[in-house]
C-alpha cells in the first residue's frame, strides 16, 4: 500500500487497466469473482461470475432483476440493473482461497441509475466537496461475545481458542484505506455512556485527532443543526 510523506499509508489509489485485472486474476489465483452492489436499504446483493468470464463481466455481463428489489425504482417490466465493477475495488477476500470481488456501480441501459447507493454516495461526496469538507468512513466489525457449543449450551467466547478478532484486523488492514485502530464495546445497562456524557440517541460527536471530544450535538442532525451548529463547530476545531 503507497505511504504519504507521513508515513502513514495512502488511501488514493490509481484506476487499473482491464490487463492489470486479468493479470491479478492470474497472479492471485482466483477462480471466481462476486459482483457485489449494496441496494438502496443498504442490503448487499451479489451475483457469482467465473474468473474466465471477466470479459464478459467487464462489459456489463452482470444483470439484476430490479423489480426483485424493493426501492430501486424499478418494476416486472424494466429493462435489467447491470453492475459495472469499479476496477480500483479488485479486492482478494480474505475468507475464502481463489474468490475476489468487485463492488459496482448500477446502471440501466448504459447509464447511472440513480437509486444506486454507490452513485448517491458520490452526489453526496461531490456536495460535501463543494462545501469544503471531505468525507471518511470507517469498518465496524461486529461479531457475538458467546458461543454455541454442540450441545446447545452457550458458553463466552474464547479469543485464545480462534482469534477472531486478530484475524479480522488483520484481514481489514489488508485493505486499501484506515488500518484498524480501535475496538468498541457493548455498554448494555448504559452506565458507561452515562459517565462519558451521553444522555440521549441519537448524537453526534465531533472528535478531534488526538481522540478528544470537540463537540456534542443531541439529537437528530437537521439542516439547520449542521448548518448553525455543527458547521461553526467544525470550522472553529480546523483553526
Amino acid at each position: 500500500m503507497p505511504r504519504n510523506a507521513d508515513g502513514q499509508r495512502s488511501t488514493t489509489r490509481q484506476r487499473p487497466s482491464r490487463q492489470t485485472i486479468a493479470d491479478g486474476l492470474a497472479h492471485d489465483g482466483i477462480d471466481y469473482l462476486l459482483a457485489q452492489w449494496v441496494d438502496i436499504h443498504g442490503t448487499p446483493r451479489c451475483k457469482g461470475v467465473p474468473a474466465s468470464a471477466i470479459e464478459a463481466f467487464l462489459g456489463g455481463s452482470a444483470g439484476f432483476a430490479g423489480a426483485a428489489t424493493v426501492g430501486m425504482g424499478q418494476g416486472p417490466h424494466s429493462h435489467d440493473l447491470i453492475g459495472m465493477p469499479d476496477l480500483a475495488s479488485y479486492t482478494v477476500v480474505p475468507w475464502e482461497t481463489g474468490v475476489a470481488r468487485f463492488a459496482c456501480d448500477i446502471t440501466v441501459d448504459g447509464e447511472p441509475w440513480p437509486y444506486c447507493s454507490r452513485t448517491a454516495l458520490r452526489r453526496a461526496i461531490e456536495r460535501l466537496g463543494s462545501a469544503g469538507y471531505e468525507m471518511r468512513v470507517g469498518v465496524e466489525a461486529e461479531h457475538m461475545l458467546v458461543t454455541r457449543r454442540p450441545d446447545g449450551s452457550i458458553v463466552p467466547y474464547d479469543p485464545t481458542v480462534h482469534d477472531w478478532i486478530g484475524e479480522v484486523s488483520m484481514a481489514q488492514n489488508r485493505i486499501p484505506g484506515p488500518s484498524a485502530q480501535h475496538w468498541l464495546g457493548i455498554d448494555h445497562n448504559g452506565r458507561t455512556g452515562i459517565d462519558f456524557g451521553i444522555t440521549g440517541v441519537p448524537e453526534t460527536f465531533l472528535v478531534g485527532a488526538d481522540g478528544t471530544v470537540l463537540y456534542r450535538f443531541a439529537g437528530p442532525v437537521s439542516d439547520d443543526g449542521l448548518r448553525n451548529e455543527l458547521a461553526p463547530a467544525i470550522a472553529e476545531a480546523k483553526k
